[in-house]
């Protein structure tokens, strides 16, 4: 993941087991260095980095990833902190309240669809499926996450995602700031938006597999067999 500072650009990024560095991309400096005891536990979080998100200031990041044996946990960290107490530095998302089952289940679930909507809230895909392999499933969800204050503050049935047989939420979310909407897409649906209640506002089975940009605000598809790039915009 990158990230700018003081006119530089730096990268997030894994270097060994359950390590992230931080690195000046203009000098080569590795703002980081430091020594993992991983028998003592010293500078050492027993956790597995999934994907990076960084909040729009810059200021903060979260890693999508899980525990072992393997249940998934997003792991938040403000990069000042970081760059003086590393991992153990986190701060562990609390995605449950009082409205999910005592009995929830949520120990497959990693790399959750989630996306930033300001500097402190996330939208986080989420499903209160209880049990493993389909024994019981609810409507899948987006949560409306305070980082500042570590918790829940709203939540809304989003149907723009995929669920597996184990009950976990899959596909991609975005946030739109500039019309406040939310984007969903993944490989059995296509594409989902919603207004920031979660109201439809537009479907489209054709965008099954691809991806999109916020920056160019456009979805976009890689064909490797034809070498081209298909592109695509919202119609409203």
């Amino acid at each position: 993941a990158f990230y700018s500072h003081e006119g530089k650009t730096n990268l997030i990024h894994g270097t060994d087991w359950n390590r992230l560095d931080i690195t000046c991309l203009e000098s080569g400096q590795l703002l980081t260095d430091r020594v993992v005891d991983y028998d003592s536990d010293s500078n050492y979080f027993d956790y597995f980095h999934g994907s990076l998100a960084i909040a729009p200031d810059s200021k903060s990041f979260v890693s999508n990833g899980w525990h072992w044996h393997p249940y998934g946990q997003i792991t938040l960290y403000w990069i000042d902190q970081f760059l003086q107490g590393f991992e153990t530095s986190h701060t562990d998302l609390k995605l449950t309240d009082d409205r999910d089952p005592e009995n929830a289940c949520f120990e497959a679930d990693w790399e959750r669809p989630l996306c930033w909507i300001d500097k402190r809230t996330l939208g986080i895909g989420y499903n209160r499926g209880m049990g493993h392999y389909g024994k019981q499933q609810f409507p899948s969800e987006i949560l409306i996450y305070d980082t500042v204050e570590n918790r829940i503050v709203r939540r809304f049935p989003f149907n723009g995602f995929a669920i597996s047989i184990e009950g976990d939420v899959a596909g991609q979310l975005y946030f739109d700031s500039e019309r406040s909407r939310f984007i969903g897409l993944n490989k059995k649906i296509g594409l989902i938006v919603t207004d920031i209640l979660g109201s439809v506002l537009e479907k489209n089975l054709e965008l099954k597999g691809f991806a999109y940009s916020s920056r160019h605000a456009c979805f976009f598809s890689l064909d490797k067999e034809r070498r081209n790039i298909e592109l695509a915009r919202l119609t409203a």
